[in-house]
């Protein structure tokens, strides 16, 4: 078979050429040149050098395009959409509408404590100190004092006029404190009458307060001043002295001591050393408020707090079942005693031992501890409670040496309860009217389909999908905000009419996961402007609200799923209607011929794609920047023709048949000089759907063509 000679082969391929890149603007890059028919052949006969071929909708897409996939849920038959998808525009979890991030602070005032009864002490006044040291009725001690070992009558001496006794008689010293001042507490004196007659003893209680190092005496204070009446000899006397408001020194001791007796009518006999009156004391219910001593072990009072959740009034919580949190604490002691802080929450179940959950805090003195609670593997039963209850027990450990104290001392603890939807394993209540801000999104559509036509086009059947799957049980509504932008125009969405709410379903169990779609579509938007734009880039903001104009009665719940991913899907069916759509190109175009005669060009079209097309092509020189030639299809008669014819549709929206045309293009002598001329070939097609509707591109369109050349202003046919 013989090839044609190349000026003609380059003539003949001219206006296929033109046809396809017309095409090609159609669907833009999604075209594939190489993937045209294989029945395509080339006439060798020179007299009528044809092309011929048939191209379906199908060659022309490229099946990698992601953009790009076939529909076959049409009943027609298999017709092409466009597809944008992104997989998220926008998100929201647990943790943009719920959290439990409380501070607050509480003091435990150790208070009053209780330390252990010190006694018996005592002290014994012989009789020989009591008239060696007579300061009065100084007679009398001396007739006693000299009859020492020998017997007498011994004399009287009366209550208004007593024996006064010098000299301090201290008792053994008590070690349970250097000094204390006390709350509540009583001392017994225990007096025996050694003595040889009744004796009635008046003395002052003292004590004294010693320095640490017991060399001086640093204070000395009076107890109470003390009388002991008509005690027979050989007997005993008690008396209760309430020490309540008293401070006392390690020492006791009796001062001022002034003795009086009714004498006796027989003869007694003195024995100086072994006759005496000695004292004992002991004390009882010893409570200080302040002192320092050696303390007994023992627990103070409980006390009790209430940790705010932040959850009041409308909003509140029920059930809080938590997979993580903490709660950060710190504690200072800012007493001198060693001692351990234990905190229970007694709402709050330690879910693997069943038991409140509690803390133990070693504390030495002077000292401050930070530390965390993990609250993982708990619950907290609220049941609407704003707060939670904490008890704190404070015990002081015994001590061997004197430790100073103060009523007043403190321990101090702050807390900070740091609780997140994260966390969250079961969280159930109702947690308010809350607002979500989604930050502005630029997504680049690479919808450039139309980027090269002007003029008005609807697609008839767009949608957008909004799909998700939610595990919040919490009725959730969104205002979004969908721009199309296309350079410097834009299309708002105005996705469910005027208000723009969008509701979006949630699951009512926790055990459930919800998967659902929200579809946008002409019913409640304006998309077909939105679309028709058409959008080089979609621009996304909004606001989410949480329990939208809901009651507090709603029931809400976290589970530890609680993030939300919406996406997005534009789906964009070939479903085209438009009068009148202008596609413009250009494309580098050489010719390199060696006809000079005038030449005619033709082609013969039998079309199924369901529009017309209108040609027009301008021959220019790129490098003088001036249009050549115009040329525009012509039929037999020279009048000016549509390239391609719309085909008549029937009453399901197909093609009844297709639409037959033959055109030409006609290139005198002149133009063939400035066709030789050209470098660059525009492109002007004027684009009409069939009918009054839009019209469906089904992938087994086609369109056949025979393409040639005469030079002798004949057409031949094949």
């Amino acid at each position: 078979m013989n090839g044609l000679t190349p000026p003609v082969k380059r003539l003949s391929s001219f206006l296929l050429i033109v046809v396809l890149f017309t095409l090609n603007g159609c669907v833009e890059d999604q075209f594939d040149f190489d993937r045209l028919s294989s029945d395509m052949e080339i006439s060798p006969t020179f007299s009528a050098p044809l092309a011929k071929g048939s191209i379906s909708l199908e060659d022309l897409v490229d099946s990698d395009s992601e953009n790009i996939v076939y529909d076959s849920s049409d009943a027609q038959g298999t017709i092409l959409k466009l597809v944008y998808r992104e997989d998220s525009i926008f998100s929201y979890s647990g943790s943009d509408f719920f959290g439990v991030n409380e501070s607050g602070s509480d003091s435990y005032t150790v208070g009053n404590i209780n330390i252990s009864d010190f006694g018996p002490v005592q002290n014994t006044v012989t009789l020989r100190q009591i008239v060696n040291h007579a300061e009065t009725r100084t007679a009398e001690a001396t007739l006693i004092k000299n009859a020492d070992g020998s017997s007498i009558i011994f004399p009287e001496i009366t209550e208004q006029d007593s024996m006064a006794i010098s000299g301090e008689y201290e008792a053994e010293e008590i070690d349970n404190f250097r000094y204390a001042i006390l709350e509540t507490g009583q001392v017994d004196l225990h007096m025996t009458n050694d003595l040889p007659v009744e004796v009635t003893a008046e003395f002052l209680l003292k004590t004294r307060v010693m320095d640490p190092s017991g060399t001086y005496v640093e204070e000395d204070l009076t107890v109470e001043r003390i009388e002991f009446e008509n005690v027979a000899s050989k007997t005993s006397a008690n008396r209760t002295t309430d020490l309540a408001g008293q401070k006392l020194g390690s020492i006791l001791y009796i001062t001022q001591l002034a003795l009086s007796n009714p004498g006796s009518t027989d003869q007694i006999t003195i024995d100086l050393d072994g006759q005496s009156i000695s004292m004992e004391a002991q004390a009882r219910n010893l409570v200080i408020s302040d002192g320092e001593v050696r303390i007994e072990e023992q627990t103070l009072n409980n006390q009790t707090t209430r940790v705010s959740t932040g959850y009041s009034g409308d909003k509140h919580l029920d059930t809080v079942r938590l997979a993580g949190g903490e709660i950060g604490y710190t504690i200072e002691n800012n007493t001198n005693a060693t001692a351990t802080l234990e905190f229970v929450l007694p709402s709050t179940i330690d879910l693997s031992t069943g038991n409140p959950l509690t803390i133990t805090q070693d504390l030495q003195p002077q000292t401050t501890i930070n530390s965390l609670l993990d609250l993982a593997n708990t619950e907290t039963r609220l049941n609407g409670a704003d707060s939670v209850p904490i008890q704190y027990n404070l015990q002081l450990e015994g001590s061997q040496d004197f430790v100073e104290f103060h009523s007043s001392d403190q321990v101090n603890f702050s807390y900070n309860i740091d609780i997140g939807g994260e966390d969250a394993d079961y969280i159930s209540g109702f947690f308010g009217q809350e607002t979500i801000d989604f930050p502005r999104e630029d997504l680049e559509t690479g919808l450039d389909l139309f980027d090269r036509f002007t003029g008005d086009f609807t697609l008839t059947s767009p949608s957008i999908r909004l799909f998700y799957q939610n595990s919040i049980g919490i009725p959730f509504t969104a205002n979004l905000q969908l721009m199309a932008e296309s350079g410097t125009q834009q299309q708002d969405l105005n996705e469910n009419g005027t208000d723009g709410l969008l509701e979006f379903n949630h699951p009512v169990d926790p055990a459930t996961v919800l998967n659902d779609t929200l579809v946008i579509d002409k019913t409640n938007s304006d998309i077909d402007q939105f679309i028709s734009l058409p959008p080089e880039r979609v621009l996304f903001d909004g606001v989410g609200y949480i329990n939208y104009n809901k009651p507090s009665t709603t029931y809400n719940y976290l589970t530890s799923q609680n993030t939300v991913q919406v996406g997005m899907e534009m789906d964009l069916p070939l479903e085209l209607e438009t009068s009148g759509m202008t596609y413009r190109d250009s494309f580098a175009f050489e010719m390199d011929v060696d006809f000079d005669e005038a030449v005619n060009l033709f082609g013969k079209f039998s079309n199924e794609f369901p529009f017309s097309i209108d040609l027009q092509l301008i021959c220019r020189d790129s490098t003088t920047n001036q249009d050549l030639l115009e040329l525009e299809a012509l039929d037999e008669d020279n009048n000016p023709v549509q390239v391609l014819n719309a085909p008549q549709l029937d009453a399901s929206g197909r093609v009844a048949a297709p639409s037959e045309n033959l055109v030409y293009f006609r290139i005198n002598e002149t133009e063939m000089d400035l066709l030789k001329q050209t470098n660059q070939l525009v492109i002007v097609a004027s684009i009409v759907t069939s009918g009054d509707e839009g019209v469906k591109f089904y992938t087994d369109y086609t369109l056949d063509f025979r393409i040639g050349i005469d030079d002798t202003g004949k057409t031949l046919d094949l």
